[in-house]
Parts: structure tokens; C-alpha cells; sequence
């Protein structure tokens, strides 16, 4: 399809190590799509990953370091994890502790604030769900993450 908003489309160059559609928000033209508010929309898939209770694994744990732009040795600096155990759990060698991932996951989101509009109650709302959070295995299978833009509301999850 050209010169339209496309209805869905696979955003499948971010990184992420889970399946991204962009649905109704997409512009497609003869010289490409265009995706409004991108970074916006890096840091929704982000914050969006690190709402869901399911364990960090090493590809989400680089994809979402990638998306604040750290390096390894940055994240481990900022969140006090040895950058030899950071090493192994972006591998997959073995998982992050509770606690390694509960830093991380604050550390993380609030590097994100920057890059996407939330209220103060959505930040309050969030380091509740953190503080909260309780280790879920990873699950097997194929994860899709589906967003849409709207003008008003920015980038939103959407079921």
C-alpha cells in the first residue's frame, strides 16, 4: 500500500527480541514509511516491556539498554551490578537476580521518562508496580506487542 496509513505494520527493526505492530500509525509513501514520534514510540515499546511481570532475558535486558543508550559498562555502573555478571545475563548464561532486575527495571524507566510525556501519577503508578514486581519465569513462544499513535495521547499499548 502506498500513500496511506498502513493498518498494521511490523516494526521488526528496533532490536527487540519480541514481535512490535504498529497498528493505524503508520504513513506509507513512495519514498518509505514514515513513523510519527519515533523515539516516542522506542520508548513505549520500553516502558511498555518493563510493565509486564515476565523475567527479564538477556535479549530484552540489551534491547532495553540499547534504548537509553547506555553500554554495558554504563549499565552496570549506574545500577551497581558487576559488569561481569551484566555480561552473562545479556548473554543468557544464567538469569539476574530479583534484585539486580528490580534496580535495573527503575534505572531503566527512569532514563526512559525523558524520551516519552507521562504524568507524575503515571510515574508513581509505575514505581508501585516495581516495587511490587515479583520474579515470572520467561514464556515460550512468540510475544507480540501491539501500539497505536493518536495525536492526543501520543504512542499507547492497545490489546
Amino acid at each position: 500500500m502506498i500513500g496511506g496509513i498502513a493498518p498494521t505494520y511490523a516494526c521488526d527493526t528496533l532490536g527487540a527480541p519480541f514481535r512490535v505492530e504498529l497498528v493505524n500509525s503508520v504513513i506509507v509513501g513512495r519514498d518509505g514509511v514514515t513513523i510519527p514520534d519515533f523515539r516516542e514510540m522506542v520508548a513505549t515499546v520500553a516502558i511498555e516491556r518493563l510493565r509486564e511481570s515476565r523475567r527479564l532475558g538477556g535479549p530484552d535486558i540489551v534491547f532495553l539498554r540499547k534504548c537509553i543508550g547506555d553500554t554495558a559498562g554504563d549499565l552496570a555502573a549506574r545500577t551497581g551490578i558487576a559488569p561481569v555478571e551484566l555480561e552473562a545475563y545479556e548473554r543468557g548464561d544464567r538469569p539476574m537476580s530479583a534484585a539486580a532486575e528490580k534496580i535495573a527495571r527503575i534505572y531503566i524507566h527512569h532514563r526512559l521518562w525523558r524520551e516519552r510525556p507521562t504524568t507524575e501519577d503515571d510515574r508513581l503508578e509505575y514505581l508501585e508496580t516495581v516495587l511490587a514486581w515479583r520474579p515470572v519465569p520467561v514464556s515460550a513462544g512468540e510475544t507480540v506487542m501491539r501500539l497505536a499513535h493518536q495525536s492526543a495521547r501520543g504512542w499507547h499499548r492497545i490489546p
